[in-house]
């Protein structure tokens, strides 16, 4: 397994970690507001793009198909209008999706997203799809644009 593919894959299940930690708090577990997204747009499913799969970014590489994340529950990113809007694709519960909470660039080709947990409820079980939207910081005006989804380790994923 070469080393970005093993970083995906221990990021992939770090966010996951985090997501059903989030879910296992439960009823009871007191109440939590769901964290303010700092997305421009968010919903269930796949990004809403009619782009070619070479504008995507899935599993830590540039190029890779879109249904990457698909199969192996890895998040994704994918340009929505190129260079202007990206998306990222994250899998968890449909009850209590991964929230950005926080987005910055770090520097002229990079972005920061940082995701927390929406637990204020129940969480089910499953593994879903949920899209976030942004906006690219006008910081970030260098392409190829790389996207980190800070975590531990932090998950790179190139948009070209």
């Amino acid at each position: 397994m070469n080393s970005r593919r093993m970083l995906s894959t221990i990021a992939a299940a770090t966010i996951g970690a985090a997501l059903l930690a989030g879910c296992a708090a439960g009823p009871g577990a007191g109440t939590l507001e769901a964290p303010p997204s700092v997305a421009d747009e968010s919903y269930r499913g796949l990004p809403n793009t009619a782009g070619d799969a070479s504008d995507d970014a899935g599993g830590g590489g540039s190029g890779a198909p879109l249904d990457d994340g698909l199969t192996t529950g890895e998040p994704s990113a994918r340009w929505v209008e190129r260079p202007g809007r990206f998306a990222i694709t994250v899998f968890g519960s449909s009850s209590c999706p991964a929230v950005p909470t926080a987005m910055e660039a770090s520097a002229s080709d990079r972005v920061t997203v940082s995701f927390e947990t929406d637990s204020s409820g129940e969480c089910t079980a499953d593994m879903a799809a949920t899209t976030h939207e942004f906006t690219v910081p006008s910081e970030a005006s260098a392409l190829p644009l790389t996207i980190v989804i800070d975590g531990d380790p932090p998950l790179e994923l190139v948009l070209d």
